[in-house]
């Protein structure tokens, strides 16, 4: 176990994390979703980054796929057969680094690794087609495809309480998948027939455009409005778009201006703008702020516990898999790709004028360094990251890679 001062390493990180205001913003995180190859009692939800080009990024945490069976609650399983792959959806719960999974009939709370926490009956008049997470509120946007509506879950099972609507659809289509969009306080929705929309609840669409322009194919099944965006410097919102087996980042200030999907720059983590679903075909989309990783290592293991969004405090920065030692925590705004050598170690991250190194923290294998980011931090900041580990018996161990974005709720 450490016998590191827990607050010396906040005054430390705190203001470590503060200083990267002027880094080049990225996009976004990773992306949930619901897999069609466990087949109709058993989908998978999955979190994916994009496919790595030069192998970079290696992959998004919560990995591998897990079920989403019924426990205690009402479960979302069976699902129904859509096309492509299930009629269902998903979202994410930033504040609480939970995740909402949602069958025809029933509505499901999980923790990352798959545990049932909570879960409801439908409360709408059809079978749920579409779900986003508003998660500084706590509420479910919900729908069956010809309305939608604002609930609020409530604790052991209960059934949720209505806060708006339910609303009609705005559009001829049915809806397919919705999202909050906590910058505009608006939503987002995509439809059967390929148009992507924003809109004030209960009110007409605002912006449109054709989801179909770069080559996905109707229906659309899942929408994820990216909270990282618009970001410190970079301004464009991007707004992720699936039909099960494309999955396209689209920038929505030009997409609304011309009315056809123009597709954004590509990020590190997403470092193709569109490509191809690995796996089995996706329902539903949401986003995440969740970290990424990159790069070799030599076992030693580094993860961001939580979401990276300011003032929450119940994020960390964990070290884990490690022999006892003395650690050492590399910050920058820069990745190194391909890797460097730093100690006879893989080194996956900028050191310059601007690395900030937290240590050496005595440890026994694992710990937790505690990690808020302050509120003041835009949203976009981009900072990577790296442990190195001096082994009390032997020589240096290092981590992959880790980025992190922050983002909004």
């Amino acid at each position: 176990m450490s016998n590191f001062n827990n607050s010396l390493i906040k005054t430390l990180i705190v203001p470590a994390i503060g200083a990267f205001l002027t880094l080049a913003p990225a996009q976004s995180q990773s992306l949930y979703g619901l897999d069609s190859q466990g087949g109709l009692a058993n989908p998978l939800v999955v979190e994916l980054t994009g496919p790595p080009v030069g192998g970079y990024p290696s992959g998004p945490f919560g990995i591998p796929a897990w079920a989403a069976f019924p426990g205690f609650c009402p479960g979302p399983t069976p699902f129904a057969s859509g096309f492509p792959g299930l009629d269902g959806d998903i979202a994410v719960d930033k504040i609480n680094d939970e995740i909402w999974v949602a069958g025809p009939n029933e509505i499901g709370l999980y923790d990352t690794n798959g545990i049932m926490l909570n879960g409801f009956f439908n409360p709408m008049v059809g079978p749920i087609k579409a779900m986003g997470m508003d998660s500084a509120g706590g509420g479910l946007w919900l729908s069956d495809g010809n309305a939608y509506a604002l609930y609020l879950p409530q604790p052991a099972c209960a059934a949720p309480v209505l806060l708006l609507g339910p609303y009609p659809n705005p559009h001829t289509a049915p809806m397919t998948d919705i999202s909050w969009d906590p910058n505009t306080l608006s939503l987002w929705a995509c439809f059967a027939d390929g148009l992507v929309a924003n809109f004030n609840s209960g009110a007409a669409i605002g912006c449109s455009f054709d989801g179909l322009a770069t080559g996905l194919l109707a229906p659309l099944t899942g929408l994820a409005v990216d909270t990282s965006t618009p970001g410190f410097v970079h301004g464009q919102q991007v707004i992720a778009i699936t039909d099960g087996v494309l999955i396209a980042r689209f920038d929505a200030g030009i997409s609304c201006a011309t009315g056809l999907g123009a597709l954004t720059a590509p990020d590190f983590p997403f470092p193709q703008s569109q490509f191809v679903v690995a796996g089995g075909q996706l329902s539903g989309l949401a986003y995440s702020a969740h970290h990424v990783n990159y790069g070799p290592g030599s076992g030693l293991g580094i993860r961001f516990v939580g979401h990276s969004v300011p003032a929450l405090a119940s994020s960390a920065i964990e070290l884990f898999a490690a022999a006892p030692g003395n650690a050492y925590l590399l910050l920058d705004f820069a990745p190194l790709a391909p890797s460097a050598v730093l100690f006879g170690q893989p080194l996956n991250v900028t050191v310059g004028p601007t690395t900030t190194i937290i240590g050496p923290i005595s440890h026994g294998g694992n710990f937790y360094l505690p990690a808020t980011i302050p509120a003041s931090v835009p949203i976009g900041v981009e900072l990577y990251m790296q442990w190195f580990n001096k082994k009390t018996t032997g020589g240096w161990e290092s981590s992959s890679g880790m980025v992190i974005t922050t983002a909004l709720p």
